[in-house]
């Protein structure tokens, strides 16, 4: 093996139940390691065994044998058997890369059940000496096994095996591939191997005595609450392979449901009916029509690739590190991707629609429920009844193949569907949790080639790309069909759809005719049964069974009755709310969408029901609609541009949400003015169909509820392709030329590719061309948006069920016409597709004026939980105020907690969803301890550890960014006595401010197995910390891998100081800051006595300090360097040379370090919220809209200078704000005077990374066009990346009244106190997000290089956009009002 040691201690892999691993960076490639290798395989017959085959030979080509043991079976030897496996599709792949891979396939006759594997003496001999690793894939899969079949196959094969295995000379790894449901009578499973039910060699002897019947009997007691053998069978199987094993070097790969395969070595292959395939095909084929299973159950599926390519991996990490212990993996995707039952009903239906299988018996339409009763409804109506008609059809037409008394062949096929289905219904209606730490450990291990090579990160995978092919994999290679026939499968599909409406009519009438219309007593159980509609469940059932009105009725009608309106209402009921209003998801909706609403229409078609489509919304003209449009947030709403043509428009338009039927006013409606309204700057009245798109800004807000909500916007990139099924809504006429409806309606259409839209709107007698044009529909017509349905929205629903704003209705020809031979047509009679404003063409715009709506330059919103002091001795808090809700974007919230003086505070979590990312950049909670130390930052769904505090008090912040969002946190806080255990940091997360003592847990008894322990230990200022051992007692190890007390200079355990363990006492440890991590940690192991310490603080001023004298010099130098270029009296000099490079990004480029030294950050709690400009010592100007709705803030004000970087800490001077000063003539509204003073706690040092800035002289006036440059940390909205470090741009100062005349079409004004800067011509280069309050600095016009202080960053419309340059506030006009406000004269000002 080609292993270097490691250097040093690392962090290894965190694993429940593995073994030990050495610390070790691995040097040697999957591939690598398998060169040479002889591999021992079983199974190799089987689904998995073939991949796993033909992936080691072509990923591993240098491997030197595989050899397979294989059985006989059907008249076929070993050697017929893997010929014709090896010269199937599968292997098509290396049979090109490696032409002659069979010859290192050695076929070995064997039979697993039998002594000594039914080896011959030489045959054992060779392997004994030659095999490395072993892959042990043979097992029977079949759930309805009998017990002795099963524990023959499954146990004493494995048993057999390891007999083997334990006498080769050479064997590196034994892998044994189980099941992930070997323990599915637990509902969360570790990666560790439990106790067997019974003993197996005690089971294996008993069998060997019992007759079948008598092993029948007592096989339910035995299983338990297992639902079959096979699971029984494969949990003694593991425990055989850790006992029996325990001189081996083991593995156990735990797969869940194996299904096709995702990658390798092609999408979707699939070879047998086993597990799922079965039942798609049984759906495809339109025979499967109901199915016991829960809708909401994680289907468990995991391609075989990513099985296979886990199991070679495992190998390798097994063979290379040889852990103590035996590796567990679980193999399974419901914890990292979880794919519900309900989620695969939609796909395999979907898909089996668009790509049908041959002589389909019926459509493809499945339903999923797990209410009994209605489960035998269905199938008793869709399975039983049609098969029994079918069966006696064949009987007539004399086509059934079995006219001699056998079983009728549909009836025979339902009866083997049903059995098939009784096994699986244990899986297809429960959910389990597995622990996957040791897969993740895994993942983490591999280089980057073998990381693509092996790939088994299904958090990659894609679901619906992943089911298509996995249900064409069984049309093309288990049922051998060829694509060429979807035609023709398409047709016979139609036509099956045909004789299911012409059927279902002729039903409906019969059973009106005979039973309802004919009979009172129908129609009063009609009515009861219709009025207990919303509770149909198993005892409504009942209680209808037993209702007096129903016993004179026959059953049939009873159950026929009863299953219609079950049915009905299951169909339409609403689900509950889910866990918050996020976009484009309808609360009221319970099934995944189905193709089978393509049959609705808006033209002569239905309505909807209430709340289907919460984002529309009405536009109205005195109470009388006549536009439709979309909510896509709270404010905001999305309309066809020729919609509001008219100037006075907002003199009479209104918007009504959750309206549904507009003749009544409902309880779900909200109505609101428009403030203003924002056209397309490129939409021309004469071409209305191009850029037809408008933005109204309402004057207030909607309040969002299960009937009003936002539909999402689509992402940069995202695009829905030709074919693409959307839902377009509105109150449109029904025909052309109709009357407009009073009820919402919907229609379902195609979107077009861009070559047929143009060639349809070609053959109109006024050809239409546009950037902004979308088309949809069908070429034969009958569907279609009509007039009325203008500026309503055009859907599409992702993957995760969320609907995304496509397009907007804008025109079309007429109403739901065919365009298909237009040119036979006479021009007015000629049809066009429906015509919208594709959203992705314009989303840039839509963003921009949404997100700058006027609004300050500092995007950080404020919390939508009351925040602020919350004092008691214990408490409760929960954000957004319940699990169920999700977090606003935007979010800065910050806690101060007390609890009485002496006490210490205990914080416990017990809900915790935060969105996740490696260093928590984008919304995190932070807790800070005393002295705003950082405790921990903290994000994802893992739940933090508790968080035991060594003062009174402590403080939480929240952040979110603009991106994605969870459901927040619920804690709890309590106070503790200072007398707490020294033990305290095992239970959680201990922050101390105190000196005292450490020690492990039940120190001086011996410590806990999987032991993880911490403790941060706070020191004064200018203290360090000592860490004096008193006993230590840890088990030792090779670098400490195993049980170790490691210390750590930062809680981020990036800068170790220290790794003991031992039985030696070890040497004192000192920090070499104010702040130290001492952690202890044990592994599954061996425990002893642990360890006792002292904490210590040291003053700086009692070290004893090596090469003083050099230092001191260091220091002279550097103090008498800054004083030759900064003094008092010095102001506008830069302390770097400035360098410009044009950059066109957002925000300009990125400044030269320090070259800006009067830049400073003002933040709340370490959280950038506005720049600002240093003016002396103790003052700080910035912009006063930085202070609006943060009064409650005002003590948690800072200062922070001498930074580049956001989080640099080597030169920043950290101030408080001790007063700031707001001028009087500041308006919110309109944004004019828009300066603040802050006078600071302590002075600033000036030095050479922090200076004053020179004020301009009064009412001087920086000349037009003059060069300015404008600095700060502001990033573009959509780019989380930037913002940290300090950016810069020139821009020109514009004159007056040129920037007036840019902003004359919007509220605010642009006045003589500001200066308008930026380029208005050009995209891409302002002030941005975050720059509020920065400064806009001038140079000398004699090019000294001193600069002044002309602007202060205001406000203005996007970022960088064309037409709306930046808005300053002139600080010329303000120089007397801050010389008086600071009360002195000796400010620098720089005069000209």
């Amino acid at each position: 093996m080609r292993v270097a040691e490691r250097v040093g201690a690392g962090s290894g892999a965190a694993r429940r139940g593995g073994g030990r691993r050495p610390e070790q960076v691995i040097m040697v490639s999957i591939p690598e390691y398998y060169e040479g290798k002889n591999v021992l395989l079983t199974g190799a017959t089987g689904f998995m065994g073939k991949v796993l085959l033909e992936k080691l030979l072509r990923s591993c080509p240098k491997v030197k044998a595989v050899y397979a043991l294989v059985r006989r079976k059907a008249g076929q030897t070993p050697e017929e058997r893997i010929e014709e496996i090896t010269s199937c599709k599968l292997f098509d792949r290396l049979r090109d890369e490696q032409p002659d891979f069979k010859e290192k396939i050695i076929v070995i006759t064997s039979e697993l059940t039998q002594p000594e594997l039914d080896l011959s003496q030489p045959i054992k001999e060779k392997l004994i000496e030659c095999v490395n690793i072993i892959f042990h894939c043979a097992a029977t899969v079949r759930f309805n096994e009998t017990l002795r079949d099963a524990v023959q196959l499954n146990v004493t094969a494995t048993q057999q095996l390891l007999f083997l295995a334990q006498r080769m000379k050479n064997l590196e790894v034994f892998m044994h591939v189980s099941t992930a449901y070997a323990y599915c009578n637990r509902k969360q499973i570790e990666e560790i191997v439990y106790p067997p039910p019974v003993d197996p060699k005690k089971l294996i002897d008993a069998l060997e005595w019992m007759d079948d019947g008598l092993v029948n009997d007592i096989t339910p007691k035995l299983i338990g609450d297992r639902p079959n053998t096979y699971t029984y069978t494969k949990a003694l199987a593991e425990y055989l392979v850790q006992q029996e094993g325990a001189k081996l070097n083991t593995a156990i790969i735990r797969p869940s449901i194996v299904g096709a395969s995702w990658k390798e070595p092609f999408p979707g292959w699939i070879d047998n009916f086993n597990g799922p395939s079965g039942l798609f095909i049984a759906a495809g084929k339109g025979i499967l029509r109901t199915m016991r299973a829960s809708n909401s159950a994680v289907a468990d599926l995991v391609p075989v690739d990513v099985v296979v390519n886990t199991t070679l991996a495992a190998a390798w990490y097994s063979g290379v590190n040889r852990p103590r212990n035996v590796m567990v993996y679980n193999c399974t995707t419901g914890g990292t991707n979880p794919f519900h039952w309900g989620e695969v009903e939609y796909h395999v239906i979907s898909t089996f629609k668009r790509n049908p299988l041959e002589q389909a018996f019926r459509r493809p339409n499945v339903n999923l429920t797990s209410n009994h009763l209605l489960y035998h409804y269905w199938i008793a109506v869709s399975h039983k009844a049609p098969a029994f008609l079918y069966d006696i059809y064949l009987r007539i037409t004399g086509r059934s193949p079995r006219l001699t008394g056998q079983k009728p062949w549909m009836m025979k096929t339902i009866t083997r569907l049903h059995k098939a289905m009784m096994l699986l219904e244990y899986f297809t209606s429960n959910s389990w949790i597995w622990n996957t730490e040791n897969m993740t450990m895994l993942m983490n291990q591999l280089n980057p080639q073998d990381k693509k090579t092996f790939n088994f990160d299904v958090r990659q995978l894609h679901w619906a790309e992943y089911m298509e092919n996995y249900c064409m994999g069984t049309k093309k290679y288990v049922l051998n069909e060829e694509m060429s026939g979807l035609p023709a499968a398409r047709k016979h599909l139609n036509k099956l759809r045909n004789i299911r409406y012409g059927f279902n009519t002729v039903l409906v009438i019969l059973i009106w005719r005979i039973f309802i219309a004919r009979s009172q007593m129908a129609r009063n159980i009609w009515y009861f049964v219709e009025a207990k509609k919303g509770n149909c469940n198993s005892k409504f059932l009942e209680q209808v069974i037993e209702h007096p009105k129903m016993r004179t009725v026959p059953r049939e009608l009873q159950l026929l009755l009863m299953g219609m309106v079950c049915v009905t209402q299951f169909r339409a009921a609403p689900s509950a709310l889910r866990k918050d209003f996020k976009c484009g998801l309808n609360v009221q909706e319970k099934k995944p969408w189905s193709y089978f609403n393509l049959f609705t229409r808006i033209v002569g078609g239905n309505q909807v029901k209430q709340g289907s489509h919460p984002w529309q919304v009405s536009l109205k003209r005195r109470q009388k609609h006549f536009c439709g449009g979309t909510i896509v947030s709270a404010q905001w709403v999305v309309t066809a541009a020729h919609c509001i043509l008219d100037r006075n428009v907002l003199q009479y338009v209104n918007v009504t949400a959750g309206d549904h039927d507009l003749r009544i006013r409902e309880n779900s409606e909200q109505t609101l003015p428009v403030k203003y309204v924002i056209k397309h700057p490129n939409f021309d009245p004469r071409r209305p169909m191009n850029y037809d798109i408008a933005l109204l800004k309402l004057d207030g807000a909607f309040n969002f509820s299960s009937s009003v909500l936002p539909a999402c916007l689509p992402d940069p990139a995202e695009k829905f392709e030709a074919g693409y099924i959307c839902t377009t809504c509105g109150w449109g006429r029904l025909y052309e030329n109709g009357i407009l409806p009073q009820v919402l309606h919907e229609v379902n259409l195609p979107i077009l590719n861009s070559e047929e839209c143009s060639r349809a709107l070609s053959t109109l007698k006024k050809p239409i061309h546009g950037d902004t044009i979308m088309c949809a529909g069908f070429p034969d017509g009958g569907k279609d948006a009509c007039q009325g349905d203008s500026g309503g929205p055009l859907l599409c629903r992702r993957k995760h069920g969320t609907w995304t704003l496509a397009g907007v209705v804008s025109w079309g020809m007429g109403c739901a016409r065919g365009w298909k031979s237009n040119e036979k047509k006479k021009h007015y009679n000629r049809g066009s597709p429906g015509i919208f404003t594709d959203l992705s063409a314009v989303l840039s715009w839509i963003q921009e004026n949404m997100s700058a709506d006027l609004k300050m330059k500092s995007s950080t919103a404020f919390c939508s939980v009351q925040d602020g002091k919350l004092p008691d001795s214990e408490g409760q808090l929960n954000f957004p105020g319940s699990p169920k809700r999700f977090y606003q974007n935007h979010q800065l919230c910050i806690w101060t907690l007390f609890v009485p003086e002496g006490n210490y505070i205990l914080l416990r979590f017990s809900h915790f969803d935060i969105e996740s990312e490696t260093f928590c950049d984008y919304d995190s909670l932070s807790v800070y301890s005393k002295g705003d130390r950082l405790v921990g930052k903290f994000c994802g769904g893992a739940l933090p550890l508790p968080i035991l505090i060594g003062s009174n008090s402590v403080r939480l912040k929240f952040v979110s960014d603009n991106k994605d969002y969870g459901t927040g946190f619920s804690m709890t806080y309590k106070a503790l006595p200072p007398d707490i255990l020294p033990d305290s940091g095992c239970e959680s997360l201990a922050v101390l401010f105190e000196e005292g003592m450490l020690q492990s847990m039940h120190y001086p008894e011996h410590y806990s197995n999987m032991a993880d322990c911490q403790w941060i230990i706070c020191a004064p200022e200018n203290h360090i910390i000592k860490l004096t051992y008193q006993y230590f007692e840890v088990e030792e190890s090779e670098d400490c891998s195993y049980d170790a007390v490691t210390v750590y200079e930062d809680v981020g355990k990036e800068e170790e100081i220290a790794k003991s363990c031992g039985f030696t006492l070890p040497a004192p440890v000192l920090s070499s800051s104010a702040m130290m991590l001492v952690v202890f940690h044990s592994d599954e192991t061996e425990t002893f006595g642990g360890f006792r310490a002292m904490i210590s603080f040291i003053h700086v001023a009692d070290l004893d300090t090596l090469d003083s004298t050099s230092e001191e010099f260091e220091e002279v130098d550097v103090s008498e360097e800054e004083t030759q270029v900064t003094t008092d009296d010095i102001c506008g000099m830069p302390s770097n040379q400035p360098r410009f490079i044009f950059s066109r990004i957002i925000g300009g480029e990125e400044a030269v370090p320090y070259s800006w030294p009067w830049q400073v950050s003002v933040q709340i709690s370490d959280q950038h919220i506005c720049g600002g400009t240093v003016l002396a010592k103790e003052w700080v100007v910035t912009a006063a809209h930085c202070f609006n709705s943060k009064e409650v803030y005002r003590d948690l004000w800072m200062v922070v200078t001498g930074i580049h970087d956001l989080t640099d800490q080597e030169y920043r001077q950290k101030r408080s704000v001790k007063q700031y000063i707001i001028h009087p003539s500041f308006n919110k509204t309109t944004m004019d005077s828009d300066i603040a003073l802050l006078q600071l706690a302590k002075p600033l040092e000036f030095n050479h990374y922090v200076r004053p800035v020179c004020l301009p002289a009064r009412e001087e006036e920086v000349q037009p066009s003059s060069v300015c440059v404008v600095t700060g940390w502001g990033a573009h909205e959509g780019d989380r990346g930037k913002g940290k470090k300090l950016h810069q741009l020139e821009v020109p100062i514009l004159v007056l009244e040129t920037c007036q005349s840019y902003y004359v079409n919007l509220p605010s004004k642009v006045t003589q106190r500001m200066i308008c800067a930026g380029f208005p011509l050009e995209e891409g280069k302002d002030s941005c997000t975050g720059d509020s309050g920065g400064p806009l600095v001038c140079p000398s016009e004699d090019n000294s290089g001193f600069y002044t202080l002309h602007g202060i960053t205001s406000w203005g419309l996007g970022c960088g956009r064309k037409s709306y340059p930046g808005v300053y506030t002139n600080v010329g006009v303000f120089v007397d009002w801050i010389k008086q406000s600071v009360n002195s004269s000796d400010l620098p000002i720089f005069m000209v």
